[in-house]
């Protein structure tokens, strides 16, 4: 709701439509009405839990789940990761700990593959929860492991589709469960997803774009390539073309719509795990370049050297 907001904002601006500009109003103020009667209800919730529960520093699934013994895992167990998606990027990374906290309690921490033999409790399809958590850590490498266990698990069944429970590997349609071949959607769109968040993850909480944040390393080594055009994001389409002049020299062109409203973090990871010295524009940290929202303002190309 707060996206359609700013939408609705941007369109009456763009058209002088007033009505469309109020209506921005109206929907912005109810989506912070809602994010503030939500977070009251999780802190009261969690507030709520038992020793167990805050001990083992899991998050409630829904407001009577307060007396959950994180040892008794159900069969559904996988779906209860539905709630951690939605609280991924809230802003809270206790929520997104309290994600990583019960994958690992269930033996589910790569794609929902169970370890403890309950191949009932196996699923992918609640990864994207998992995927969304991982992307926004500073550590990229257990997003690309996560991510990499994924698309393995979606080739092995020889067409790249993701089915919901099959079993890996070597699976076949009506193998162990009826429904473990099953056609859902976030199962099938998960690693697709995945890549995209590679490339180019837009932070909900905050209006940042990052580009190549969970690229491989020997990706940037020298005389590779990395390319992208006319990828959506909600700031606009964006390209850009990252090319390893040498090992320890980046040369970054990018492709920026009128009006870019977010800030812009490029990530380089140099093969050597050496830390970043320099940039001709934005500012340098260990391993990215953060060109502010006012840099980018009346551009539609920028080239940078990253050193």
């Amino acid at each position: 709701m707060r996206e359609h907001a700013r939408c609705l904002a941007r369109a009456g601006r763009d058209h002088n439509l007033q009505d469309l500009q109020d209506e921005s109003t109206k929907v912005g103020a109810i989506a912070e009405q809602m994010r503030g009667d939500t977070e009251r209800s999780l802190r009261a919730t969690i507030a709520a839990g038992d020793a167990n529960m805050r001990q083992s520093a899991i998050t409630p699934f829904s407001p009577d789940d307060i007396h959950h013994k994180p040892t008794e895992l159900s069969s559904y167990e996988n779906h209860r990761f539905m709630m951690d998606w939605f609280t991924a990027d809230w802003g809270d990374p206790a929520l997104d700990l309290g994600h990583l906290k019960h994958r690992e309690l269930a033996g589910e921490e790569i794609v929902g593959l169970n370890t403890d033999g309950n191949s009932y409790r196996s699923s992918n399809c609640m990864e994207h929860g998992t995927l969304a958590v991982r992307i926004r850590q500073e550590d990229y490498r257990p997003f690309l492991l996560t991510l990499y266990a994924l698309v393995c698990y979606a080739a092995d069944s020889g067409n790249r589709y993701a089915p919901e429970d099959a079993y890996i590997p070597g699976s076949y349609p009506g193998e162990g469960s009826p429904y473990g071949w099953s056609a859902v959607v976030n199962s099938e769109l998960q690693p697709t997803l995945g890549l995209r968040w590679l490339l180019c993850y837009e932070e909900n909480n905050k209006e940042v774009c990052h580009l190549q944040k969970a690229a491989s390393k020997h990706w940037f080594a020298a005389g590779q390539k990395i390319r992208a055009g006319k990828c959506p994001t909600r700031f606009g389409l964006i390209g850009w073309t990252t090319n390893a002049v040498s090992g320890d020299e980046w040369h970054v062109a990018l492709d920026i719509p009128h009006g870019f409203e977010g800030d812009l973090v490029i990530h380089i990871h140099p093969p050597d795990g050496r830390a970043l010295k320099s940039s001709s524009a934005g500012a340098v940290s260990r391993d990215r370049v953060t060109i502010e929202r006012s840099a980018l303002q009346g551009s539609k190309q920028i080239e940078i050297t990253v050193r």
